[in-house]
């Protein structure tokens, strides 16, 4: 199953077949499927959600995501079951976190209750159900939840619960709530030593954010970065652009900071954008047509 769907996605992707035999695949496969075969399809359809934004379709195919799901998300439950397989809880996580994406809102209210509920008595919800709603609530905050959630990580002693919290921010859907989330990486509430990682983390829903942030903070981020990790911090940022200028931007970075022979990075970065590219151009009506003709039967 495994091997049809990665066969699937990756012929659909690059164009050699319709990406729609991958859609069509994936809504057969049951609930009772291995978690590894889910966690493929969840993966691919946040992925292809990533590179609807801004397009008319969208509203249709987070619709079309949300229906695929619940009864997966039905089966799993918000609680760990008894004798469940060892990686349900990941496939959980994943399935939560997707659907709060892509704005279910009976998931995203229960998340808040949740989230609310842990504030005050931690001990009445599992830490991974915890973890789950956190990040669901950071993804939807506003600006009044995002001020609660930083008061949170500068109250917290415990670097592992600030930790939880950092990564649960990084996954803010807010353009203005993600550019506080990035000030965070060069001020003195962030983790020593996850500079890099919250803004890898941001740029996989603002690319272009973190890029225009990484150029302007170089000097203070220049410190709290290794050399080695800066060779590969700004390819990794805009490799989940869609915009060819980005490509053009880090090459020309590349050529004044980046040495020839540590440019693998930089190559794989612009051959993703270009790929991010194609797909919103060619891929994105297939999946578009395929859904509206879906709907109709």
């Amino acid at each position: 199953q495994l091997g049809l769907l990665y066969d699937a996605w990756a012929l659909g992707q690059s164009g050699y077949a319709p990406v729609t035999n991958y859609l069509d695949l994936a809504r057969r496969v049951p609930p009772s499927a291995d978690p590894e075969v889910w966690r493929q399809i969840v993966s691919t359809l946040v992925s292809i959600d990533g590179l609807y934004e801004g397009k008319p379709g969208h509203a249709a195919f987070t619709a079309f995501a949300r229906e695929m799901l619940h009864p997966l998300a039905d089966r799993l439950t918000w609680d760990p079951l008894p004798n469940e397989e060892s990686n349900a809880s990941t496939l959980r996580n994943a399935v939560l976190l997707a659907l709060g994406r892509f704005g279910d809102q009976a998931v995203i209210t229960e998340a808040r209750r949740r989230f609310d509920i842990a504030q005050r008595n931690p001990q009445e919800v599992p830490p991974g159900v915890r973890r789950t709603a956190l990040s669901i609530v950071a993804r939807q905050a506003d600006a009044a939840t995002l001020d609660r959630l930083i008061a949170l990580l500068r109250a917290s002693k415990d670097p592992l619960e600030k930790q939880n919290i950092l990564t649960a921010l990084t996954r803010i859907a807010d353009p203005a709530g993600a550019e506080r989330v990035l000030d965070l990486a060069i001020g003195p509430d962030a983790v020593s030593g996850t500079a890099a990682q919250i803004l890898a983390s941001v740029s996989g829903a603002h690319p272009d954010l973190a890029w225009k942030f990484a150029l302007q903070h170089a000097e203070a981020l220049r410190p709290l970065i290794s050399s080695g990790a800066r060779l590969a911090l700004m390819p990794g940022i805009v490799a989940s652009s869609s915009d060819p200028q980005r490509a053009t931007d880090l090459l020309a970075y590349a050529d004044q900071n980046i040495p020839a022979g540590a440019r693998q990075n930089v190559d794989a970065a612009v051959a993703t954008i270009s790929l991010n590219v194609k797909f919103r151009a060619e891929r994105l009506p297939q999946i578009d047509a395929w859904l509206a003709a879906t709907t109709a039967r």
